[in-house]
């Protein structure tokens, strides 16, 4: 392939690697997405040019990214991940109680989803994306790509999907105030009305709310 199409090999060097650009504004196609054969062969015929018919299959081009250098490596870690000694029982609670949800057909299962925060910049936490070199990292990471940049991370968080349906991403930029709780008093009417599981009493409640 590389004999019949010499300048292959310059044209998927210039999509995975933005620093052979001659044009400083050009943009790589996976500033949001892995570099995988699949999405290369895609931009190829998206940002080159090339017909479906006249490039190779992506197992060819797979090759053609390993004999580059562009192999697949792991973020390099300097810091440990974090675990908490619940973790695993967090994790085997929700399973349970889902499966309890789907074997009950009067459940009303309403699923509310909160995420830590994630810190911009040279973080890590696993997985694999093709490099010469691995990247150094610290501890966060999102799918083979260090999320180092806002503009990153919206554009990485607008790619996701579910059933299809992708997902609609706004930044926030509001101030908000730290250090807000409540009183004794108020939290103490709260706790009447919460059970908490004994070996997980801050990560599983079960909320008694009154029907009128």
């Amino acid at each position: 392939t590389e004999e019949k199409m010499p300048e292959l090999a310059d044209d998927i060097r210039s999509l995975v690697d933005p620093k052979s650009q001659a044009d400083p504004k050009f943009q790589t196609p996976f500033l949001y997405t892995r570099i995988t054969a699949k999405a290369v062969r895609q931009a190829l015929i998206d940002e080159k040019g090339y017909t479906e018919d006249e490039l190779p299959c992506e197992n060819t081009i797979g090759n053609i990214l390993k004999r580059m250098g562009y192999k697949l490596k792991r973020i390099q870690n300097i810091k440990p991940l974090k675990k908490i000694p619940e973790t695993d029982d967090i994790f085997e609670n929700v399973d349970r109680i889902n499966h309890q949800a789907d074997d009950n057909p009067e459940a009303l299962r309403i699923s509310i989803d909160t995420k830590a925060k994630v810190n911009v910049g040279e973080f890590s936490r696993g997985g694999k994306t093709r490099e010469k070199e691995p990247e150094r990292a610290l501890e966060r990471h999102w799918n083979g790509t260090l999320q180092s940049s806002v503009c990153k991370v919206i554009g990485w968080a607008e790619t996701m999907t579910w059933n299809g349906v992708h997902t609609v991403v706004h930044l926030v930029d509001k101030v908000y105030q730290k250090g807000i709780k409540l009183t004794k008093d108020v939290m103490k009417i709260c706790e009447e009305r919460i059970e908490r599981m004994e070996n997980l009493p801050k990560w599983d409640v079960t909320i008694k709310l009154t029907i009128w």
